[in-house]
């Protein structure tokens, strides 16, 4: 026997999707605000450590969302371009 989805099924399913894929694409531009701020915060530490943008990115997705907006991640992203 199979059941035929409700009208109520699409609706949630549609509103699970939007809300993943905005969840996604909210992570998505974190992490693309992290790489921006960081090559202007240590562009020089980088040039210096022959960091490219693909290791920064490398760097940069050792950390999830929530250490991202930690006021202590700069530093430790700071140490691991010095140490890369």
């Amino acid at each position: 026997m199979q059941i035929e989805n409700t009208s109520l099924d699409v609706i949630d399913s549609e509103i699970i999707t939007q809300t993943v894929s905005s969840s996604i694409d909210s992570n998505l531009a974190i992490y693309e605000l992290k790489i921006q701020e960081i090559v202007e915060l240590y562009s020089e530490e980088m040039f210096d450590n022959g960091i490219t943008e693909d290791e920064l990115i490398a760097i940069i997705n050792h950390f999830n969302v929530i250490e991202l907006a930690s006021s202590d991640v700069n530093k430790l992203i700071l140490a691991m371009i010095n140490h890369w």
